[in-house]
């Protein structure tokens, strides 16, 4: 009875976010290490992004993204969470689906965007 309890509680906090009852990311990644997966270095065809301070591997995903390989891989190496939060009205349902290319996070000493963004970002103001 217990483990019946138990599993509807991890199913509940399933659906109310998919990621919640994921185990700790197995992996902590810089900037640099991001910044290298675009899908023209070493190694080629590797594409990861992040959202949500969240790295997700999308090599093999991008060619199948419903709002075409392009929308999803000008972003690889980079973030991407203002694009996802406007081109995604039903999140819940979207990461269900990223579940499965979600490789890690960023490590704790990490900004939670490039360097190179708030770099520019300063210079504009």
């Amino acid at each position: 009875m217990a483990s019946q309890q138990s599993e509807t509680g991890i199913r509940r906090r399933r659906e109310a976010d998919p990621e919640a009852d994921l185990p700790c990311p197995s992996r902590w990644f810089t900037w640099e290490e991001i910044g290298l997966r675009t899908g023209q270095g070493d190694p080629p065809g590797d594409r990861w992004l992040v959202i949500d301070r969240k790295v997700y591997d999308i090599s093999r995903f991008y060619r199948r993204h419903p709002g075409g390989s392009r929308t999803i891989g000008c972003y690889a190496g980079q973030d991407a969470t203002d694009p996802f939060t406007a081109f995604h009205l039903d999140k819940t349902l979207v990461r269900k689906h990223m579940a499965s290319l979600l490789i890690g996070e960023l490590a704790p000493d990490q900004p939670s965007f490039e360097p190179d963004k708030n770099v520019s970002l300063e210079i504009e103001n």
